[in-house]
Formats: structure tokens, sequence, C-alpha cells
């Protein structure tokens, strides 16, 4: 999948050559899915551009001891539904009355 590059006014060979040297190229992992691989750079500020690459809005980053850094799509909880989603019970009643409509749930029991 070859990406083009837009180069201002007065971008000269050399700039060109360090564009191809640093173009994006395809992999394929292990589940058969394209993955698509690029080299980034920092800005003078320190940041990397990766808006056009991902696609959700909150990442969980992690950095490992040999400077790889990992971004997992995040979503937000609030205290109520962690504590509900953590209690091993009321996730088997939600799931027993998702499963049979028909009986009525008390929620105020638990």
């Amino acid at each position: 999948m070859p990406m083009s590059a837009v180069y201002p006014k007065g971008k000269d060979q050399a700039a060109r050559e360090h564009h191809r040297l640093v173009a994006p190229f395809a992999t394929y992992g292990y589940s058969g899915n394209m993955a698509v691989q690029f080299l980034v750079e920092k800005d003078s500020r320190g940041r990397l551009s990766l808006g056009s690459v991902l696609t959700s809005e909150r990442y969980l980053v992690s950095c490992d001891a040999h400077g790889r850094v990992v971004l997992e799509p995040a979503v937000v909880l609030t205290a109520t539904e962690e504590r509900l989603l953590a209690d091993s019970a009321f996730r088997a009643e939600m799931t027993t009355a998702a499963t049979e409509p028909a009986q009525a749930l008390d929620l105020d029991s638990l």
C-alpha cells in the first residue's frame, strides 16, 4: 500500500531520498490481516503524529525496557461499572436474565 508524499515548495532531492528511506511498507501478521508498519520521527517538541492510523479515541500506552511502545484501544468505566463487572454473582445473574428474559430480576437484591 504505497503512500505518496506531498513536498512543500523548496524540498530538495536529499529530502526526497530521506522520504524514500523512511516510507511505509506492509507486513503480514499471524492472523493473515495486513498490518501497516512505518517509520515516524519526533517533531521539534518530541511528538509523533499517528492520527491517520489510529481508529479509537483513547489508548492505554505500554512502554517496555527495550523502548517499544504499544497502544491498545481503551474505554473508561465508572467506579460503579467496574465494581459490578468485578462481581461474578452479578455477572451470572445478568447473563441468566439476558438468556431468559421472561424471568424477573430483582435489582434491589443485589
